[in-house]
């Protein structure tokens, strides 16, 4: 994907939330997909695991 092609990632509201897809933060950002979902699932396994609860 050509870098300048899209300047902002591509991002919708869903629920007054507003929310994307792991692909598109993959393109945004320049990287692989299967690290952003790696990075994801690391930051959610974390979380659960905290002793401090956050909102995700």
């Amino acid at each position: 994907m050509n870098p300048l092609a899209q300047v902002t990632p591509e991002v919708r509201l869903h629920d007054g939330k507003a929310v994307t897809t792991s692909i598109a933060v993959a393109e945004y950002f320049t990287k692989r997909h299967d690290d952003v979902l790696t990075l994801r699932d690391t930051e959610l396994r974390e979380a659960r695991e905290s002793s401090s609860p956050r909102k995700l």
